[in-house]
């Protein structure tokens, strides 16, 4: 199990994913994230093992093309 958090990078139209093995730490980087560069993240996802990571990256990048 891991846990999941899309974070918004460094203009309106970046996003990363990041993975974390607790809630804790997924916690802790979003509060990293706000304190360091005010960057917005979401609540973290639970996410079963078996992941497409790379699938998830993919959607998460799409992301930029919104209209």
């Amino acid at each position: 199990m891991a846990f999941v958090v899309i974070q918004e990078g460094g203009s309106s139209t970046e996003f990363y994913v990041s993975a974390w093995g607790s809630v804790d730490e997924a916690e802790a980087h979003r509060i990293s994230c706000r304190n360091d560069g005010a960057y917005r993240t979401t609540e973290p996802v639970e996410m079963p093992d078996g992941t497409d990571w790379d699938a998830l990256e993919n959607v998460v990048q799409s992301l930029a093309t919104l209209d």
